[in-house]
C-alpha cells in the first residue's frame, strides 16, 4: 500500500511536473499571489539570485498577510516567508506514512523534499497526496474484481 511502502522520492515521480516552482524572495507579496496564480501553485520556494534557497511561501501566508492588513505592494515575500532553517523537510528515501504523519503533526498543507544537494527539490502538496491514495484505490478496486 502506498501509506505504508512508498518512498517520497516515488511519489515525486508519479506527478505531473516535477521539481519547483521558484521566485527571488525580493518580489511585492502581490507579485507572488501572482506567480501562484499563473503557475497555478499553492507554495514557492523562494530562491536568491545565486540559486541559495532562501525560505518558502505558501497561499496560507499569502492569506495571513490580507487579513493582517499588509500592504501587497511595497512588502516583499521575504517579509512574510518561512526562512529555510525553519522548513520541515523529508528525504527522498522517507516513507509517504512518515511525510503524511509529519504534515499532520505540525498542521501542514504542504511537505518539502530536500535533495541530496541541500536544496528543497519537491513540493507536496495535500492535493498531490490524495491524488495518489485515490489512483491506489482504484487500482485496488479493478484488482478486486
Amino acid at each position: 500500500m502506498l501509506t505504508k511502502n512508498m518512498l517520497v522520492q516515488d511519489l515525486a515521480k508519479t506527478k505531473p511536473t516535477r521539481g519547483v516552482k521558484s521566485l527571488n524572495p525580493n518580489v511585492s507579496i502581490r507579485e507572488f499571489a501572482k506567480f501562484l496564480r499563473q503557475n497555478n501553485i499553492s507554495a514557492a520556494v523562494l530562491r536568491h539570485r545565486n540559486n541559495k534557497d532562501a525560505g518558502v511561501a505558501t497561499e496560507r501566508d499569502l492569506a495571513d498577510a490580507v487579513a493582517k492588513g499588509l500592504d501587497l505592494d511595497r512588502i516583499l515575500v521575504h517579509d512574510i516567508m518561512t526562512p529555510i532553517e525553519k522548513v520541515r523537510t523529508v528525504s527522498p528515501r522517507s516513507t509517504v506514512e512518515e511525510m503524511m504523519a509529519d504534515m499532520v503533526e505540525y498542521n501542514h498543507r504542504h511537505a518539502f523534499m530536500r535533495g541530496t544537494n541541500g536544496q528543497i527539490e519537491e513540493v507536496f502538496s495535500m492535493r498531490d497526496i490524495n491524488k495518489a491514495l485515490v489512483k491506489e484505490q482504484e487500482l485496488i478496486a479493478i484488482q478486486g474484481q
